[in-house]
């Protein structure tokens, strides 16, 4: 509790100790295991993406041809993933409801910190497969980062919507993964065109995580521990 020494309690946090000291504090309540996974899977991309320029018996069209599908496949579900955690991390919901600050403010800081981790990561991945000849996809140039980051958003608003009506990050981890396969066996293979697929992707993702939102805001369904 940020309580002072005259026996009273500081009603607006960010005002006392400063706007970073509260980003800071919503960092380690994220965990910075969980913000550094999706930095984490840019950087084992880029790794197979160095293995494979060594090899011989492949060429630099079907490296790049795979790790963009590695990207835009692999790269969103690690965010998800991580955005599952960042927001179920909260063992005091109740607690929440009692503070001046809304818990679904909360819950947005944490997720705003997990997408900046998953922004650097895809535009660092993409920036290096650029450089390195191996980024062969229609989007390039300030769009190219669009291809990794429109599932993450997807994904990222499933996790929101998942953990808010499931309260379980088991619960909302498996749907996450689940909505991940979905997109591929049926969004991708329906929706070709990325100007559309990804687009499409984003306004998904941003109404589920809206909803998550108004989920979280409350305080009675809050209070209603899941049966999973």
């Amino acid at each position: 509790m940020n309580r002072l020494a005259q026996a009273r309690y500081v009603l607006d946090m960010a005002k006392e100790s400063g706007v970073q000291a509260v980003w800071l504090h919503e960092a380690r309540r994220c965990r910075p295991s969980t913000l550094a996974l999706p930095l984490l899977s840019a950087a084992m991309i880029v790794g197979v993406s160095a293995a494979l320029s060594a090899s011989t018996s492949t060429s630099p069209r079907d490296v790049g041809i795979g790790m963009v599908r590695l990207t835009a496949d692999l790269f969103p579900v690690t965010a998800g993933l991580a955005a599952c955690v960042a927001v179920g991390g909260e063992r005091l919901v109740e607690l929440h409801g009692s503070l001046p600050t809304p818990y679904p403010r909360t819950v947005l800081r944490r997720l705003l910190l997990v997408g900046l981790a998953t922004l650097v990561g895809a535009i660092g991945v993409v920036v290096v497969l650029g450089l390195g000849g191996h980024w062969r996809s229609p989007a390039s140039g300030a769009l190219a980062p669009v291809v990794p980051m429109a599932p993450a958003i997807y994904l990222g608003g499933v996790a929101v919507w998942a953990q808010a009506i499931l309260r379980s990050t088991a619960a909302a981890s498996t749907t996450v993964v689940a909505a991940w396969l979905a997109q591929l066996a049926v969004l991708d293979r329906w929706v070709t065109v990325w100007q559309i697929n990804r687009p499409l992707l984003i306004s998904i993702g941003v109404g589920l995580t809206v909803t998550g939102l108004r989920r979280f805001a409350d305080g009675e369904a809050m209070l209603v521990r899941s049966d999973w």
